[in-house]
């Protein structure tokens, strides 16, 4: 898989996946979206990710 893949299957997952599949409310993708900003933000500042 190439990098920019990642961001491609990741974009989605939020736009496609969790509206239409899952049936998620705005609410709730705006959570997924904030808690995986924060799981990136950590990886990149405690290991270098």
């Amino acid at each position: 898989m190439k990098t920019t893949d990642f961001a491609l299957y990741l974009n989605k997952y939020f736009t496609v996946y969790l509206p239409n599949e899952s049936g998620s409310t705005p609410m709730t993708i705006d959570s997924y979206r904030y808690a995986f900003i924060l799981y990136v933000t950590y990886g990149n500042v405690n290991y270098f990710v």
